[in-house]
């Protein structure tokens, strides 16, 4: 019975490091599927000439999960808006809050938050201006999120598998 814990507890640990390394690639693709969001964005808005919340809902249909859902509802919602949603800014920040669950990291969503603000209340240059900025912040924030996981990546697998030998060492 002792060694089958040990068993357990070693795979236990060695899932958490990959789960944790799992979670910096998850963020990679997350941050790749906003980017390419904000790309289509800009070419809604810069050649087919679209309302904002055409422009949301075009875009949800070409993005993967859950990003699609953020902007088909932030869409929806902006198309449907009621007196408790007067603009787009507070539209994307209930959306958001509902992807903290989807994607914990604070730093992409504050950029989706800051293109919020200001984002329906443009004229057309500023609005490709405004893309344009998310699209560099995004960039750059990709570079970081592969830099990480390049460095953190391996770290948290091997801590896993350490850890897992360790506590097999100390029960035996």
């Amino acid at each position: 019975m002792k060694y089958l814990g040990c068993v357990l507890l070693f795979f236990l640990f060695t899932f958490l490091g990959m789960h944790a390394s799992f979670q910096l690639e998850k963020r990679i693709g997350q941050l790749k599927s906003l980017e390419k969001a904000v790309l289509f964005m800009k070419r809604e808005i810069d050649y087919r000439l679209s309302p904002i919340a055409d422009v949301l809902l075009h875009t949800a249909e070409r993005i993967e999960y859950p990003w699609n859902h953020f902007f088909e509802n932030t869409g929806q919602c902006f198309l449907n808006r009621s007196e408790e949603y007067c603009c787009l800014e507070e539209i994307f920040q209930k959306e958001l809050k509902k992807m903290k669950f989807h994607h914990p990291w604070e730093k992409d969503l504050d950029i989706l938050l800051r293109l919020g603000k200001g984002f329906g209340e443009l004229d057309k240059k500023m609005q490709l201006m405004q893309l344009t900025v998310a699209e560099e912040e995004m960039k750059e924030l990709l570079q970081e999120a592969q830099e990480e996981k390049r460095t953190k990546g391996k770290l948290y697998q091997t801590l896993g598998v350490c850890m897992g030998i360790m506590s097999v060492i100390l029960i035996i």
